[in-house]
């Protein structure tokens, strides 16, 4: 609501980010030079990140509750369906931004980092020095801790199951798959 009060108290003149600089109550000297200060939404969206505004108001686009004028500048405008929200007749449900994946691999860190086995970390540890040497590239290279906590975490025995590994593409695969599972294997 806030977002299409702004669009219409401006006589629908502003673009995505000139509508977002008036909802944070931004200073810009563009703000100010056009009055935009003194329009009765500036600044009541303060409380939202850029990233959330841009989040919802792309949504509202979506939605075709506001539209953006490509011959006009690209500055936004209502619709029909902007009054009868306004109106609240019409109920809106915006999804708040989240930054990908966060909550996914917060939780496989916590996992990989706290639940491993540490025999089979060491062991896994000695092997990729082993390999390194071979090689005569620095360990990190072969494979990094992150990686062999989570071997040692879920013990795979099985192609498929070491391509669920983070940091085991196709080429590792074939270059230490079976190694991998011969030292699993042997562990367990």
């Amino acid at each position: 609501m806030m977002a299409i009060s702004g669009i219409i108290r401006t006589r629908e003149s502003l673009n995505l980010q000139m509508l977002m600089d008036l909802l944070k109550g931004s200073g810009k000297a563009e703000i100010m030079k056009a009055g935009l200060n003194k329009v009765k939404t500036y600044g009541v969206g303060r409380e939202l990140s850029y990233l959330d505004w841009r989040t919802y108001i792309s949504q509202m686009i979506d939605q075709g509750i506001i539209r953006i004028d490509l011959s006009d500048n690209s500055k936004l405008k209502t619709t029909p369906l902007s009054n009868q929200v306004l109106q609240k007749q019409i109920p809106v449900k915006l999804a708040k931004y989240k930054k990908p994946g966060t909550d996914k691999k917060k939780i496989l860190e916590k996992e990989v980092f706290s639940d491993y086995d540490a025999g089979l970390f060491e062991k896994l540890r000695e092997w990729r020095s082993m390999k390194a040497k071979q090689a005569g590239i620095p360990p990190y290279i072969v494979f990094n801790d992150k990686t062999l906590k989570q071997l040692a975490a879920h013990m795979p025995t099985d192609n498929n199951s070491l391509l669920n590994i983070d940091g085991i593409g196709k080429v590792k695969l074939e270059s230490y798959g079976e190694d991998i599972i011969q030292i699993i294997e042997d562990y367990m």
